[in-house]
């Protein structure tokens, strides 16, 4: 009895890896045909979608004594693979502040997780597992021995859960990225209003010189028109000076951010100081978030490769400039 309960795990464990499998190729071969091109599918990097492993187990477990009824194994793999794919969308969504997935445009939707139309391909699919591909599934595993499934399932679990923190750490990175891009911006926009701030107050000199103008326009028309032209061409050039030399000037930026920033930078690259001084220019700190941008992490081009429409909870901005610098050298 022992025996027969450690085959039937094994079993159910083989069976995860070879429908996770199986439903990476779907991914992969459905994506072919409307790209175009071949797309790793799914949040690992290996050849595996394990939602499609869960779901498969569970209907195999679950709806086996029910396959001769086409309507109800229909209706129950519908249910059943919709209620899990709602969970994981929802589940990935809260943990990472991301949603992988999204059918907000499709009709009769819930939340953006799961739609009718993708419902009706799970129960369609839920009959074809059953009725067809289990068994010849089953005809395989059964070729081998007991000692063999379960040594196969060791090392797949290992080769999944080895991906998995893989994956996990790029993602974690990812976010740590975007809140290094913020952090930048937040410097970026305090300086830019300095700048904002000091050339209004320098040229508002300059346009007063207008108002005299403007007040005899009914005396000297042709000259008061020649005059503001002349002083609107006076005020943008001392503008455009001003706001280059200002511009060029260092700002000092506080100690707390300088190692808020590095700490964040380190999290995502290792060792390197990234702010290695304490002021800065706008040039300088626009420059530094290009290269943060451009600078793509272990794991974050499949991932962006994988997901072209993933929506960023959080951060939207800074994720959206990342993906659309991306979508810029897809060829990359």
């Amino acid at each position: 009895m022992e025996a027969m309960l450690s085959r039937n795990l094994a079993e159910m464990l083989i069976f995860f890896f070879i429908y996770s499998f199986l439903g990476w190729v779907v991914e992969v071969a459905f994506h072919q045909l409307k790209c175009g091109r071949f797309i790793n599918r799914g949040m690992l990097a290996g050849a595996v979608c394990p939602i499609y492993g869960f779901g498969a187990v569970i209907i195999i477990t679950l709806l086996e004594p029910i396959k001769n009824n086409l309507f109800l194994l229909f209706i129950a793999s519908a249910i059943l693979c919709t209620f899990l794919e709602y969970l994981a969308g929802l589940a990935l969504d809260k943990l990472f502040h991301k949603r992988w997935w999204d059918y907000s445009e499709v009709p009769y939707n819930i939340g953006g997780y799961v739609c009718m139309q993708f419902s009706v391909y799970w129960g369609i699919g839920g009959i074809i597992l059953i009725r067809d591909i289990q068994s010849i599934v089953a005809r395989f595993v059964n070729f081998f021995t007991s000692q063999i499934i379960i040594g196969a399932d060791i090392i797949f679990t290992i080769i999944i859960l080895i991906d998995a923190a893989a994956t996990i750490s790029s993602i974690i990175k990812i976010n740590r990225k975007l809140e290094l891009l913020n952090e930048l911006q937040k410097q970026i926009h305090n300086v830019s209003d300095f700048i904002g701030e000091n050339v209004s107050e320098k040229t508002s000199e300059i346009s007063d010189k207008s108002k005299p103008v403007i007040e005899n326009i009914e005396v000297k028309k042709e000259e008061v028109r020649t005059r503001a032209i002349e002083a609107k061409k006076e005020s943008n050039k001392i503008k455009e000076s001003l706001s280059t030399k200002i511009s060029k000037k260092e700002f000092e930026l506080e100690q707390k951010t300088i190692g808020r920033i590095n700490h964040l930078s380190k999290s995502i690259y290792g060792e390197g100081i990234f702010i290695n001084k304490d002021k800065y220019s706008l040039e300088e700190l626009k420059k530094k978030k290009i290269d943060i941008q451009n600078n793509f992490i272990k794991g974050e081009k499949r991932l962006l490769k994988a997901f072209p429409n993933i929506e960023e909870r959080k951060m939207k901005k800074e994720f959206d400039e990342i993906r659309n610098n991306f979508l810029g050298k897809k060829d990359v």
